[in-house]
């Protein structure tokens, strides 16, 4: 894939790193989305979302590795918190698992006790 962006012949390599730049997180992540899909960039990291929350610059690589996507239409039955104005960056407020679950952690206890976040996030 680093391949395929650096012979990229509409130069998308120096807009995204532009777009990151300026902290434009949404394009940079329109920019370099292989799939395209509708969902959302949640950060499930404390320290990170701190950090967004602060202003600070934190590079997309950074988000990526302490983030998760989640489907767009499944957020209102989440916890999940908006950061930005435009609805594309969130951050997980619920049970989260690093090593298995991941944010199932949260919904999996939920549907055993008769729950439905979401009508099944699965």
């Amino acid at each position: 894939m680093g391949r395929e962006v650096r012979i990229d012949p509409d130069d998308r390599d120096r807009e995204i790193a532009r777009c990151e730049t300026r902290l434009d997180y949404p394009e940079v992540d329109r920019l370099f989305r292989v799939i395209d899909t509708d969902t959302r960039l949640v950060i499930v990291d404390a320290r990170c979302i701190e950090r967004v929350e602060s202003g600070d610059m934190v590079p997309f690589r950074t988000l990526q590795r302490n983030s998760v996507q989640i489907w767009a239409n499944k957020l209102d039955s989440l916890p999940v918190r908006d950061l930005t104005e435009d609805d594309e960056l969130y951050a997980w407020e619920g049970n989260y698992d690093p090593l298995f679950l991941g944010y199932m952690a949260e919904v999996v206890p939920a549907l055993e006790r008769g729950n439905d976040p979401g009508a099944a996030v699965i």
